[in-house]
């Protein structure tokens, strides 16, 4: 009995393994984007300052395993979010990934460069967001 259940219990992992790389319709698009996606908001200093290589190497290990639909916005870590997926993503195929990101914000210096720490952040660029709408 154990051996039947660590067999079939293997093969349940090794199905769960991919299901990552399976793809639909964003929407009413001829888009396809994998199930799961690769979220911004961390590369942004969320909860923790990281390094660029770091965030560098989360994103590729990202794109490697098949992921291809990414979300960040100018809010995350005030710029340096999407700064970080531009500088990882600008060597693949255009074509071959999905990027999402958000309107109605844009970014400003901020004169007391105090990063994103007023609103959130532990790190981020000196900037602060305006609104365009």
């Amino acid at each position: 009995l154990y051996r039947r259940v660590h067999r079939q219990r293997r093969r349940l992992m090794a199905l769960a393994r991919n299901r990552h790389r399976e793809t639909r319709s964003l929407g009413g698009s001829s888009l396809r984007v994998t199930v799961l996606s690769q979220g911004g908001a961390p590369l942004g200093d969320l909860y923790e300052k990281i390094d660029d290589a770091t965030a560098a190497s989360a994103l590729t290990e990202a794109y490697a395993t098949g992921i291809n639909m990414y979300d960040t916005s100018p809010w995350y870590g005030v710029g340096l979010s999407e700064a970080r997926f531009g500088l990882a993503l600008h060597r693949v195929p255009r074509d071959s990934f999905v990027l999402q990101t958000k309107v109605g914000r844009f970014l400003v210096p901020d004169p007391h460069g105090v990063n994103g720490t007023k609103v959130g952040w532990i790190g981020g660029y000196h900037m602060k967001g305006r609104f365009d709408y």
